[in-house]
């Protein structure tokens, strides 16, 4: 092969080049052959995908002299050398290593001066999310009315960092991922040109693991060819990229779906003392278990595996219910290992995780015990209030110290009420009412652990209220904070919300019940004042207060 590194030899020259951006460069084509070219254009995308060589192609094609339906000719002066990498008027800026005020300063002075040679100077900046804020800023006033003779490219993998104000002078452009059927194209394109030879199943495997991106792709091809000669065959790319795990993956994810803890265990062991990349293996193995999903929610089109792996695959997802699948997915998609860690602590935690008995839904879903609770006693009609006055005995001291409720300053002993005998009571009964049992709550947070409303847990709202009752067919939460109810509430303006609370409710106690969640009110401090004190001293009670008038 040419001492060219591939990825620069086999850049588009043309529009019609760019692999899988049909709609990107459509646009841009007519655009360019109607002369309607925009004075900034904003590219966004995944690396490797073709927004730097496209943004050079725009630079090429407004010099063209022969411009041929919005293709540069790449036979003119202009064009020639651009391709070479001799054009002055193509100014390339990586905006991570220039970053700053002072750079974009210099650039704004350096956009009036005319191009040298053709009618437009083209500035093409890189990563332009790395600006700085003022830098950008900075930028916004050139970037809204630039001189006519100079037109900006600005690109980025990162389009969420950039601020609206400059995405918003420009003409935007997403560049998607690439498929693989895309990749694997181009590859064979660029095998042919260079003279070499590649198994199908070997140009598969790198464009698989270039996850879209084709500079990737090309680099992985042209690093196989030079260490493996042609033809390549697709267990050589395997060994290059670590691949040869791939089996130990598969067969971890196998023991993980039956829930072989120790078979499982020692794999991954073995796996780890080899010294494979621990990040791809779990990779792999979370691609493993997401094509065991497709494939038993019947969605297998959307696998690119060789024939032995998918039938592996077919396999296991015919051998295990939807919900395992799901429950061994999730455990392994949550432990990403660090990237400088050598121990696969991280994966044997997700393997025991998802072989673990879940025992909160089994207590979720077990019938709660007969009798679960008590019926509280009816709460005390409240008197209405009455003026009451300050009254002192006769006497200095009273013999004998007042009782514990009189002594308490401003309070009268409450009246005794009867008590009814104690009843004890099914929550499965239609008019149940009375408290919860800590269990029942227990059980009810736990169903809702890991559902979140529009903004908050649903299992912490729950768990900060103070105390819960049911009263019929409500389930009263009570707060003393107003914030939280007010949290719950607004939560449960949503109906999906409402809903879900249902659901759990039902699953937990048994019945269908509406949530009210409500503020306990405070008591309030009772007042005081150095008459009253010097009266309780003495032996008086406090049996009311009136409101005096000012005369005393």
């Amino acid at each position: 092969m040419n001492a060219q590194v591939l990825y620069r030899k086999w850049r588009p020259q043309r529009l019609e080049e760019v692999v899988g951006q049909p709609t990107v460069t459509q646009t841009l084509r007519y655009a360019l052959a109607t002369g309607r070219v925009a004075h900034a254009y904003f590219f966004c995308g995944p690396r490797g995908t073709g927004k730097t060589s496209t943004a050079r192609i725009i630079a090429k094609a407004v010099n063209c002299l022969e411009l041929q339906e919005g293709e540069p000719c790449n036979r003119c002066g202009p064009c020639r050398e651009v391709n070479q990498g001799g054009a002055l008027d193509i100014i390339e800026m990586d905006a991570a290593s220039n970053r700053g005020i002072d750079e974009i300063r210099e650039l704004r002075d350096r956009v009036q001066y005319a191009p040298t040679q053709g009618r437009y100077k083209t500035y093409i900046i890189d990563e332009v999310h790395q600006l700085t804020e003022s830098a950008a800023n900075a930028l916004l006033k050139t970037l809204e009315e630039p001189p006519s003779h100079v037109i900006f490219v600005l690109a980025t993998t990162d389009p969420q960092k950039v601020p609206p104000t400059i995405i918003s002078r420009c003409q935007r452009f997403d560049f998607r991922r690439l498929s693989q059927a895309d990749v694997v194209r181009r590859l064979q394109q660029i095998c042919d040109g260079e003279g070499a030879k590649a198994e199908p199943g070997a140009l598969e495997v790198i464009a698989r693991n270039a996850w879209g991106s084709l500079r990737d792709a090309t680099n992985i091809l042209e690093q196989a060819v030079i260490s493996y000669g042609s033809p390549l065959q697709a267990a050589q790319v395997r060994e290059l990229l670590g691949l040869s795990d791939d089996e130990v993956a598969l067969q971890v994810v196998a023991f993980a779906l039956r829930g072989d803890v120790g078979r499982g265990l020692a794999a991954l062991n073995a796996a780890a003392s080899q010294g494979v990349d621990l990040r791809r293996f779990h990779r792999n193995m979370v691609e493993y278990l997401r094509a065991v999903l497709l494939v038993k929610a019947q969605a297998p089109g959307a696998l690119d595996y060789p024939e032995p792996i998918r039938e592996e695959v077919a396999r296991l997802a015919q051998a295990h219910p939807l919900a395992r699948i799901y429950q061994v997915l999730r455990a392994f998609a949550q432990a990403i290992p660090r990237q400088d860690s050598p121990s696969p602590l991280t994966l044997e935690l997700a393997l025991v995780e998802s072989s673990l008995p879940q025992a909160e839904e089994r207590i979720a879903t077990q019938e709660p015990p007969r009798p679960l609770l008590a019926e509280a006693a009816p709460a005390k009609t409240a008197e209405p209030p009455r003026k009451l006055r300050l009254d002192s005995p006769p006497g200095l001291l009273p013999a004998e110290a007042p009782s514990t409720a009189e002594a308490l300053p401003f309070v009268r002993a409450p009246e005794v009420q009867p008590v009814e005998p104690e009843r004890k009571v099914s929550l499965h009964t239609e008019n149940a009412s009375g408290p919860l049992s800590a269990a029942q709550w227990e059980v009810l947070v736990k169903s809702l652990r890991g559902q979140r409303g529009k903004r908050f847990a649903l299992d912490g709202l729950l768990r900060s209220a103070k105390s819960q009752k049911r009263e019929d067919t409500l389930l009263v939460v009570e707060y003393t904070s107003r914030s939280n109810m007010e949290r719950l509430q607004q939560e449960m303006a949503d109906p999906e919300v409402r809903e879900r609370l249902a659901q759990a409710i039902q699953q937990a106690l048994g019945v269908s019940l509406e949530v009210r969640p409500i503020l306990l009110q405070q008591e309030e401090a009772p007042p005081s004042g150095h008459l009253v004190r010097a009266a309780q001293r003495l032996g008086g009670r406090l049996i009311g207060e009136e409101e005096l008038s000012p005369k005393g």
